[in-house]
């Protein structure tokens, strides 16, 4: 079990569709070419994530739950 006490929100940063894999999200044009790569700033454990495969800019992909102070460029919310 995992219990943390901060959370961080990885927001896609362009419009696409988003493929998640174990360490990364990747996002994709129409086209299938890829446009955006996502990793966590944080050591911690998925919280939860966007189930919708398509997103736009400032959608949150994916909630990351840690023990850590802030991470540097991210916002956290607190317990």
């Amino acid at each position: 079990m995992f219990t943390g006490h901060s959370g961080c929100p990885i927001l896609a940063t362009k419009g696409g569709t988003v493929e998640h894999l174990v360490k990364l999200a990747i996002q994709r044009n129409s086209l299938g070419g890829v446009i955006a790569e996502y990793r966590s700033g944080v050591a911690g454990a998925v919280a939860g994530q966007r189930s919708d495969a398509m997103s736009e800019p400032g959608n949150s992909l994916a909630f990351i739950l840690f023990q850590s102070a802030t991470p540097d460029g991210g916002e956290t919310y607190p317990a």
